[in-house]
Protein backbone atom coordinates (compact mmCIF):
# COMPACT_ATOMS: atom_id res chain seq x y z
CA UNK A 1 0.00 0.00 0.00
CA UNK A 2 1.65 3.51 -1.02
CA UNK A 3 1.55 5.97 1.89
CA UNK A 4 1.90 9.99 1.61
CA UNK A 5 2.67 12.06 4.13
CA UNK A 6 -0.89 14.82 4.19
CA UNK A 7 -0.22 18.39 4.77
CA UNK A 8 -1.93 19.86 7.87
CA UNK A 9 -5.23 21.59 7.73
CA UNK A 10 -4.25 25.33 7.42
CA UNK A 11 -0.80 24.70 6.53
CA UNK A 12 1.02 27.03 4.20
CA UNK A 13 1.55 25.00 0.71
CA UNK A 14 5.29 26.29 0.17
CA UNK A 15 7.19 24.06 -1.77
CA UNK A 16 9.48 22.20 0.73
CA UNK A 17 5.72 21.32 2.65
CA UNK A 18 4.67 19.87 -0.84
CA UNK A 19 7.50 17.76 -1.36
CA UNK A 20 7.34 16.68 1.75
CA UNK A 21 4.26 14.86 1.28
CA UNK A 22 5.98 12.20 -0.61
CA UNK A 23 8.62 11.28 2.23
CA UNK A 24 9.34 7.94 3.01
CA UNK A 25 7.45 5.89 -0.03
CA UNK A 26 10.23 4.17 -0.95
CA UNK A 27 12.97 2.61 1.71
CA UNK A 28 16.44 4.01 1.42
CA UNK A 29 19.00 1.54 -0.60
CA UNK A 30 20.40 1.28 -4.13
CA UNK A 31 17.56 0.65 -6.77
CA UNK A 32 19.84 0.23 -9.88
CA UNK A 33 23.85 -0.10 -10.09
CA UNK A 34 26.31 -0.53 -7.46
CA UNK A 35 27.20 -3.90 -7.82
CA UNK A 36 29.47 -5.54 -5.16
CA UNK A 37 30.76 -8.62 -6.40
CA UNK A 38 34.31 -10.97 -5.16
CA UNK A 39 37.40 -10.07 -7.14
CA UNK A 40 39.70 -12.70 -5.83
CA UNK A 41 40.12 -13.41 -1.71
CA UNK A 42 39.10 -11.01 0.04
CA UNK A 43 38.50 -8.09 -2.36
CA UNK A 44 35.32 -7.00 -3.12
CA UNK A 45 35.11 -4.47 -6.10
CA UNK A 46 31.57 -1.97 -5.93
CA UNK A 47 30.91 -0.98 -9.63
CA UNK A 48 28.54 0.90 -11.45
CA UNK A 49 25.08 -0.76 -13.05
CA UNK A 50 26.43 -3.72 -15.73
CA UNK A 51 24.45 -1.42 -18.66
CA UNK A 52 26.27 1.29 -19.22
CA UNK A 53 23.00 3.31 -20.74
CA UNK A 54 21.48 3.00 -17.22
CA UNK A 55 22.62 5.23 -13.94
CA UNK A 56 23.46 4.37 -10.68
CA UNK A 57 20.42 5.18 -8.56
CA UNK A 58 20.08 5.10 -4.90
CA UNK A 59 17.59 6.59 -2.59
CA UNK A 60 19.84 8.23 0.78
CA UNK A 61 18.15 7.83 4.32
CA UNK A 62 17.58 11.55 3.86
CA UNK A 63 15.59 10.99 1.50
CA UNK A 64 17.58 12.54 -1.69
CA UNK A 65 17.83 10.25 -4.37
CA UNK A 66 21.43 10.11 -5.80
CA UNK A 67 22.16 8.86 -10.09
CA UNK A 68 25.75 8.61 -11.36
CA UNK A 69 25.97 8.04 -15.05
CA UNK A 70 29.67 7.62 -15.57
CA UNK A 71 31.57 4.45 -15.10
CA UNK A 72 33.38 3.83 -12.19
CA UNK A 73 34.67 1.15 -9.74
CA UNK A 74 36.53 0.79 -6.16
CA UNK A 75 38.32 -2.29 -4.79
CA UNK A 76 37.67 -2.64 -1.02
CA UNK A 77 39.63 -5.29 0.97
CA UNK A 78 37.53 -7.38 3.38
CA UNK A 79 38.84 -8.23 6.40
CA UNK A 80 39.84 -11.90 6.92
CA UNK A 81 38.58 -12.76 10.75
CA UNK A 82 34.88 -14.17 10.47
CA UNK A 83 31.81 -11.89 11.02
CA UNK A 84 29.74 -10.09 9.63
CA UNK A 85 30.30 -6.89 7.64
CA UNK A 86 28.64 -4.02 5.57
CA UNK A 87 29.76 -2.50 2.12
CA UNK A 88 28.52 0.95 2.59
CA UNK A 89 28.64 4.30 0.46
CA UNK A 90 28.70 7.51 2.30
CA UNK A 91 27.79 10.68 0.36
CA UNK A 92 28.68 14.24 1.35
CA UNK A 93 25.78 16.00 0.68
CA UNK A 94 26.10 19.94 0.12
CA UNK A 95 27.66 21.72 -2.86
CA UNK A 96 28.46 19.88 -5.99
CA UNK A 97 32.11 19.26 -6.30
CA UNK A 98 33.90 18.03 -9.04
CA UNK A 99 36.01 15.71 -7.38
CA UNK A 100 34.78 12.12 -4.89
CA UNK A 101 31.56 12.95 -3.85
CA UNK A 102 31.31 9.34 -2.06
CA UNK A 103 33.16 7.48 -0.23
CA UNK A 104 33.24 3.33 -0.27
CA UNK A 105 33.51 1.50 3.29
CA UNK A 106 33.77 -1.67 4.63
CA UNK A 107 32.12 -1.96 8.36
CA UNK A 108 31.84 -4.41 10.74
CA UNK A 109 27.51 -4.99 11.08
CA UNK A 110 28.17 -4.43 15.19
CA UNK A 111 29.97 -1.00 14.36
CA UNK A 112 28.27 2.10 14.33
CA UNK A 113 26.85 2.90 10.45
CA UNK A 114 26.68 6.63 10.14
CA UNK A 115 22.51 7.66 9.32
CA UNK A 116 23.70 8.94 6.53
CA UNK A 117 25.34 5.61 4.92
CA UNK A 118 23.04 3.65 2.28
CA UNK A 119 24.35 -0.20 3.03
CA UNK A 120 24.87 -1.73 -0.92
CA UNK A 121 25.71 -5.52 -0.03
CA UNK A 122 26.04 -7.68 3.23
CA UNK A 123 29.14 -9.52 3.49
CA UNK A 124 29.27 -12.93 5.77
CA UNK A 125 32.67 -14.68 6.43
CA UNK A 126 32.61 -18.28 7.70
CA UNK A 127 35.73 -20.19 7.93
CA UNK A 128 37.51 -18.54 4.91
CA UNK A 129 34.46 -18.60 2.64
CA UNK A 130 32.65 -15.53 1.93
CA UNK A 131 29.11 -14.62 0.96
CA UNK A 132 27.88 -11.53 -0.63
CA UNK A 133 24.15 -10.53 0.00
CA UNK A 134 22.77 -7.50 -1.84
CA UNK A 135 20.09 -5.60 0.56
Amino acid sequence: MAQTRSLEYGEARSTNKINQKFVGILPPGPFQGYNVNLVSGFTVRVSNTDDPTKENVLLSPEGVRIAEAIAWSTDLVVPSAAGTYAVVCRYAHGAPSHGVDATYLVVTMASYVAATDTILAAIVINGGDIAINPP
